[in-house]
């Protein structure tokens, strides 16, 4: 039963966490580097983590303030987005069981670390649906 939950628990993780529907829309319609001429793409790099104990936060979700494009930390909680626009803009960084964080960006020159805190509220429980189907 022990060996179930060290290998089961990490992907109930990840499979009980709500990621967030939205679709990022980097490159206009002329591709990446096509339209205006004036605005180039940039790749806005960061690292989420847990403000108390500096551990990643795989799947925090981090959204670009215009809804031009987003992205899913990955295991270590490094993300990158492909961004064409103008500077300074926000990123809103969330993730199930922290408060909500948004950070301004100047620029797209150095890697961005974004730490979030513990969300006072905390979940009851947790209600796990399964359906199966027999052929």
């Amino acid at each position: 039963m022990k060996t179930f939950f060290k290998t089961l628990f990490p992907s109930l993780i990840l499979i009980l966490t709500p990621l967030p529907a939205f679709v990022a829309y980097a490159d206009g319609p002329d591709g990446p580097d096509g339209g205006d001429e004036e605005t180039k793409t940039v790749i806005i790099k960061g690292t989420v983590l847990d403000a108390y104990s500096k551990q990643p936060l795989t799947g925090a979700a981090i959204a670009l303030s215009d809804k031009s494009g987003g992205a899913i930390a990955d295991f270590n909680g490094d993300f990158s987005i492909r961004y064409k626009g103008e500077f300074p803009v926000s990123l809103e960084v969330t993730f199930l069981g922290y408060s909500t964080s948004t950070v301004t960006l100047q620029n797209a020159d150095s890697p961005v670390k974004v730490f979030l805190e513990e969300d006072g509220q905390k979940i009851d429980e947790v209600l796990v649906v399964g359906y199966a189907k027999t052929v």
